[in-house]
């Protein structure tokens, strides 16, 4: 290989210094994700030519670190133009990303989306996105985030003035730059807008059907499976005036999926104010 591919190379390699910066971050991922795409390859170049510079110091002055054993295998990779500083620059790149992650969940320790989420790992990923999510400008990511992290219920309506009142279903914000195309909410009532005076109708109130659910202990046989699977089952038993198990409900089945093109407004549902509303006429 001769020199000036061996220079191509290794400049175009060291980019992945930047790349696994701005992947393995949670939060620098998802705020790339908005980035146009000249502004995203430049900050893969900043990020790499960044660390580049400090893999070049670490390789100048810092004493060699490789083992014995792999001597030989650093000498082959220099042949082909990647060089110390090179491999420098991407460990970097890994490691400066992984501490970018516990800065963001030292960051968020205090935020109250942090408490719907177990296990250390999962409270790291999701601190990057309550993060991105309350520093984005997009209203209706932060309309549902909330509705989702304080439990409250959404008022959603549709171009054909249907409305329903629920809770967002299952979301796991596994990405929360993904576009919403859908959106699924476990309906607590649904009713009407009326197209003139503007005002809202819910005469249909499935939260009554909530009093007459009950939890099924392990002797029913049913098991849950992963919420995140779309077969999982929540299986709740529907009891008679007398408090006999009638039927089997499976509370997933009730979720209703609503086309995110057909919405027309999305709110914060609050009973209280909407019988004051009611009451005005």
């Amino acid at each position: 290989m001769g020199e000036a591919a061996r220079s191509v190379f290794s400049a175009s390699i060291s980019l992945l210094a930047g790349y696994s910066f701005i992947r393995l971050s949670y939060y620098r991922r998802y705020v790339s994700e908005y980035l146009r795409t000249d502004r995203y390859s430049l900050h893969v170049l900043g990020y790499s030519f960044v660390f580049f510079l400090f893999g070049d110091v670490i390789a100048e002055f810092m004493p060699r670190w490789t083992p014995r054993a792999l001597e030989h295998v650093v000498a082959g990779l220099a042949a082909t133009g990647i060089t110390a500083p090179v491999i420098n620059a991407i460990c970097l790149g890994f490691g400066v990303a992984v501490l970018d992650n516990f800065r963001v969940r030292w960051l968020m320790r205090d935020d109250a989306a942090l408490g719907i989420r177990s296990g250390f790992l999962e409270r790291v990923r999701f601190a990057a996105v309550a993060r991105f999510v309350r520093k984005s400008n997009d209203s209706s990511l932060r309309v549902i985030f909330r509705a989702t992290v304080l439990q409250k219920s959404l008022m959603v309506t549709l171009k054909s003035h249907k409305v329903y009142v629920g809770k967002p279903y299952q979301l796991h914000w596994e990405d929360p730059t993904q576009i919403l195309t859908f959106i699924k909410i476990l309906p607590e009532k649904s009713g009407y807008r009326d197209p003139v005076t503007k005002q809202v109708s819910l005469p249909t109130r499935y939260d009554d059907l909530g009093a007459q659910l009950v939890e099924l202990d392990s002797s029913t046989g049913v098991d849950a499976k992963n919420v995140a699977d779309p077969l999982a089952t929540d299986v709740l038993g529907l009891v008679n005036a007398e408090g006999e198990i009638v039927a089997h409900i499976d509370v997933e089945d009730l979720g209703v999926v609503i086309a995110w093109a057909e919405v027309v407004s999305l709110s914060i549902y609050d009973e209280d104010l909407y019988n004051a509303f009611q009451a005005q006429g």
